[in-house]
């Protein structure tokens, strides 16, 4: 059996919790296109790689289930 005995809030609203890693990518992502609009050449290209690789690992940290076929058993 299983009880709750938490209070229900008075709202019904859920706190908004913060998922500091996408926080921290994004933030990364953010400095990067700064720096990649202010350099120049090959620096930049490297600099937008860099940021491809920021954003898409905030999208990954942001969605709950991407695995796939990563956990698929006989």
């Amino acid at each position: 059996m299983l009880i709750d005995d938490r209070m229900p809030s008075d709202d019904g609203r859920q706190p908004i919790e913060v998922n500091w890693r996408v926080v921290g990518w994004l933030a990364a992502a953010g400095i990067l296109i700064f720096a990649g609009i202010h350099a120049s050449g090959f620096v930049a290209y490297l600099i937008v790689c860099a940021t491809v690789y920021a954003i898409c690992r905030a999208v990954t940290g942001a969605v709950d289930y991407w695995e796939g076929l990563r956990e698929w058993r006989q």
